[in-house]
């Protein structure tokens, strides 16, 4: 047969709905999908958010519970220190080698490994008296855990629709920080109503558990229209998410400046953290206050993300800072109550808002192989700014008072939104991902002519 008998459209008869992509209909059409497509889309974007509720459980269950069973073992607070910071030094190395792990394995075997490391360690600690053997558990707990969000971030923002990438991350946020409003309050009480084994019991449970969810991920995130393959596991390996690695981010001077704005509201929100016992009004006010931080960050993530799709996330930033910086400030000058945890759901808002918009503009100009390491970027970026910002107010609060180093702090976020104003200067307000997504497809349509053509022949 002739070449030119092998007709272009040929090739959308065979190939998988999610590989044809010569289909030039319009981005904003082809996202809302159709009744054909909607249960593979429905099917991993439920999965996802499983396991970001197990392992948000699983990993918020022990945090406030194992400091307080190193106390009950007779242990001070040196060896609750190591612990944290064992757990905290397992998850930052976990965030620098997870891209690399999912081009390696794949995103479902990472979160499948991710959710193994982080569970099972669990029992181990729950039958175990052994200090240093809490320490090296926690470690591996932390490389789990790391491995865990960043895949599945990643996996949301593949899937998402070109004009809904703002509101799937939203929601995605929802599902990974709801579970630990409860689970955080809820570890400490059972450890010291039941025993610590029963928290890490089930700890382990919420990890294990999700591998339900994690065996009906996608192999490799992709999205409609990235790429034309004849068959899935070519598609498998034509989409790689984690390949560019972290280095490639690391080399955006707009990628920096988007991780130092997260790292920014982090340190807020580890500073509040701290102030809140030490100026706290009490009377059961700081309880209110730390709900109020808590609650308020999934609200804010899901404004942001409806926002972000409609006006572009890089222009949330600045008012995400101002409001993060406002809230810590209010919370640290004012002296009545009402306006204490005003200051606390502000501040949480603003961050929540902040999560999202910095995510969504991390991924939304980025291939497909990068979206590992953009989300490894941004989890890194989360907790050192958190870290920082809890060791910065503890220096703050020893140099000055602790309600004026707060004060202090808020200020200076509120001047670091200029620097974030540069971003939505330089960077541009909206979203890119459409001439990625286009030029993609243009890419893969010839690759795919010139296969048709050759099988043509």
């Amino acid at each position: 047969m002739a070449p030119h008998a092998s007709p272009p459209r040929a090739l959308s008869t065979t190939a998988p709905p999610s590989a044809r992509g010569h289909d030039r209909r319009p981005l904003r059409s082809r996202s809302k999908g159709t009744v054909s497509r909607e249960p593979r889309r429905t099917a991993p974007k439920s999965a996802v958010y499983a396991v970001a509720a197990g392992s948000m459980t699983a990993f918020s269950l022990p945090l406030a519970a194992v400091p307080a069973q190193a106390a009950a073992v007779g242990q001070d607070l040196t060896a609750s220190s190591l612990l944290a910071t064992v757990f905290l030094a397992g998850i930052v190395a976990g965030e620098l080698g997870a891209a690399a792990v999912i081009a390696r394995i794949g995103t479902r075997a990472a979160v499948i490994a991710g959710l193994v490391l982080l569970g099972v360690p669990s029992v181990v600690v729950a039958v175990s008296s052994d200090v240093g053997i809490w320490a090296a558990c926690g470690a591996v707990r932390g490389l789990g855990f790391a491995l865990v969000v960043i895949a599945a971030a990643a996996i949301v923002a593949a899937g998402a629709g070109d004009d809904r990438l703002g509101a799937e991350l939203g929601w995605y946020g929802v599902a990974a920080g709801l579970p630990s409003i409860v689970a955080l309050p809820l570890g400490l009480q059972l450890g010291e109503a039941v025993g610590f084994w029963a928290v890490h019991l089930l700890a382990a449970f919420a990890a294990l558990a999700a591998l339900g969810g994690a065996a009906l991920l996608p192999g490799r995130p992709r999205r409609e229209h990235d790429t034309i393959a004849t068959s899935d596991a070519a598609a498998d390996r034509t989409v790689d998410p984690g390949r560019a690695g972290l280095r490639t981010m690391l080399r955006s001077p707009r990628a920096i400046a988007l991780a130092a704005a997260l790292a920014a509201g982090a340190a807020t929100n580890g500073m509040f953290v701290v102030l809140v016992p030490l100026v706290g009004p009490g009377d059961g006010v700081d309880v209110v206050a730390l709900l109020a931080l808590a609650v308020g960050a999934p609200a804010g993530r899901v404004v942001a993300g409806r926002l972000g799709d409609r006006i572009g996330p890089a222009v949330l930033i600045p008012p995400s800072l101002a409001t993060c910086g406002a809230g810590l400030a209010l919370s640290a000058s004012v002296g009545m109550q009402a306006v204490f945890v005003l200051g606390a759901g502000a501040a949480g808002f603003g961050f929540g808002a902040l999560q999202n918009a910095t995510l969504q503009a991390l991924c939304s100009d980025r291939p497909l192989r990068e979206l590992a390491a953009a989300s490894a970027l941004w989890n890194l970026a989360y907790d050192l700014g958190l870290a920082i910002g809890t060791v910065a107010f503890g220096l703050l609060a020893v140099i000055t008072a602790p309600a004026t180093g707060a004060a202090i702090a808020g200020a200076l976020l509120l001047g670091s939104v200029v620097v974030a104003s540069v971003i939505v200067t330089v960077g541009g307000g909206r979203s890119r991902r459409g001439p990625v997504v286009l030029r993609r497809r243009e890419e893969a349509a010839s690759v795919s002519g010139n296969e048709a053509e050759t099988s043509g022949a």
